[in-house]
């Protein structure tokens, strides 16, 4: 735009995703009323969120996980593109994006020394 200034997409539209009751994103608003810039402010602090049946709202560390329950559709299935092109998500369709201003934390905290066996604590 010759003024120096950087373009820079701040969300990028991964696909249109089956849901169900039980949720692929498990974390955020969970309420109706979201755009795709509000939805990606609520879920600052994943990479990855999601917008339902029209704006509702939702967000998650991953995402089509299972596979054979939370697989990829057509884009159809998640509403008509706006001007921006963005999908506000369909009935059980989630259309996802990922955050491209998401931060991953860099600080890390010493919790102690554990001891662990054969069925593994982590």
């Amino acid at each position: 735009n010759g003024d120096g200034m950087l373009c820079f997409e701040t969300v990028t539209y991964l696909g249109c995703y089956r849901d169900d009751g039980n949720r692929d994103f498990k974390h955020g608003p969970q309420q109706y009323g979201y755009d795709v810039n509000s939805c990606r402010e609520a879920c600052a602090e994943f990479p990855y969120f999601a917008l339902q049946n029209n704006g509702w709202c939702s967000c998650d560390y991953g995402y089509g996980n299972p596979v054979d329950l939370y697989y990829n559709i057509v884009d159809d299935q998640c509403g008509d593109p706006d001007e921006e092109g963005h999908r506000l998500g369909g009935g059980w369709s989630n259309a996802v994006y990922s955050n491209n201003l998401y931060e991953a934390p860099t600080h890390y905290e010493f919790l102690g020394c554990f001891t662990d066996d054969e069925n593994r604590d982590f």
